[in-house]
């Protein structure tokens, strides 16, 4: 499994890869996901909408995008491929929450647009399973509230 891929919005696709793959977005390129967004949205809608759509992964440093993408397997059904994926996806959330970060796993609309899908150059068998939002946490109520660094609190 890929956990991190540099992902300049011009995927790398090796078709042996394993079923779970995880790219991640910083920098530059979280601007272009925004757009990528927006771009994709239904351009009719209010320029609000859109202007939200654009800033959204700049909540965060880093966007991890986690892809679903089962192939053909004899014992293994797609549908069982898609759940190890969000399971994955969530044991790096898990991961990342014990090393200090701060996590967010965010759907909606761009997860299910056809067009960001082929934008991120996966094929017609893959998916988005969602965008894990992630950095360091620097609001001491987040901390307290035990989002971060869960089980630690003897050290």
């Amino acid at each position: 499994m890929h956990l991190l891929i540099d992902l300049d919005l011009e995927p790398e696709h090796d078709e042996a890869e394993d079923d779970e793959n995880k790219r991640d977005v910083e920098g530059e390129g979280l601007e272009r996901l925004g757009d990528l967004f927006a771009d994709t949205y239904d351009q009719e809608a209010d320029e609000k909408i859109l202007a939200k759509l654009r800033k959204a992964p700049l909540r965060a440093p880093m966007v991890i995008i986690a892809i679903a993408s089962p192939v053909e397997h004899p014992k293994i059904p797609a549908s069982e491929q898609v759940l190890s994926a969000a399971a994955s996806t969530t044991l790096l959330e898990l991961a990342l929450q014990d090393a200090g970060f701060g996590v967010m796993w965010r759907t909606g609309s761009p997860t299910y647009n056809p067009a960001v899908t082929r934008a991120l150059g996966l094929n017609e068998q893959e998916s988005v399973i969602g965008f894990i939002y992630t950095g360091s946490v620097v609001c001491a109520k987040w901390r307290s509230h035990g989002h971060v660094d869960a089980g630690r609190s003897g050290e």
